[in-house]
């Protein structure tokens, strides 16, 4: 049971600039961030922006939920994801001199995505700094997930620290890719995917019962390529 389930909300249109604010000030402290915009005054400035050009992306074609406050955000598009209108002049304008770097990890986050099976991608987890601990993005899955199992739909992510890659590992999710490593010293990025419940663990336990195996979906790259376990 999740006992936030009944307070978790889609965010409105109306909360984009706050939204972008909060997870841009949780994730502050990630690896990756601090690579894509070493100079802090400029990260404190672009981040938000670049947030808030996701955020109202994925509001438009995908979900994005929060708990009371907005100190904890999950943000999902249908996957693979859909461009955003406009997309590489937009980054260009919010993102400036550091536009190279995103752009670098956006080329490398693609060629990692899994084109199917058909899934839904955890774009964005967050939790402000003051709330860790309480258990705010578990209840964000479990709320989430328990819709993707209604669906027998799967789901893909990219953990950005080993803490997120491990917390991800406890709610079904599995090593599906090597490490995104990019030209920065700090934890990779991790991608992760998780099929639905129930899972074939029942025939795969009679199957084996009869001396059979049962084959687990394997995701493919957008190339056309096996993502490795």
């Amino acid at each position: 049971m999740n006992p936030l389930a009944r307070f978790i909300h889609q965010v409105p249109a109306h909360s984009v600039r706050t939204v972008a604010r909060l997870t841009a000030h949780a994730l502050d402290g990630l690896d990756l961030y601090r690579w894509l915009l070493p100079d802090d005054g400029e990260r404190a400035v672009v981040l938000p922006r670049y947030h808030r050009m996701l955020i109202e992306h994925a509001i438009e074609v995908g979900t994005v939920e929060a708990v009371p406050g907005l100190s904890a955000i999950a943000m999902w598009l249908p996957g693979p994801p859909v461009d955003i209108p406009d997309y590489q002049r937009r980054l260009r304008a919010e993102c400036g001199t550091a536009t190279p770097r995103f752009q670098a990890l956006d080329e490398a986050m693609s060629n990692t995505h899994p084109a199917e099976p058909e899934h839904e991608y955890l774009v964005l987890l967050s939790v402000s700094p003051e709330r860790r601990g309480e258990g705010l993005a578990t209840a964000l899955l479990l709320h989430r997930h328990t819709d993707l199992d209604r669906l027998s739909m799967p789901a893909y992510t990219v953990a950005p620290s080993e803490d997120g890659r491990r917390l991800l590992h406890r709610h079904g999710y599995i090593d599906v890719a090597a490490p995104i490593r990019l030209p920065y010293d700090g934890s990779p990025l991790f991608p992760m995917f998780r099929m639905p419940y129930p899972r074939p663990v029942t025939r795969h336990r009679a199957a084996r019962r009869r001396g059979g195996t049962v084959r687990m979906p394997v995701p493919t790259a957008a190339g056309g390529g096996r993502i490795s376990r």
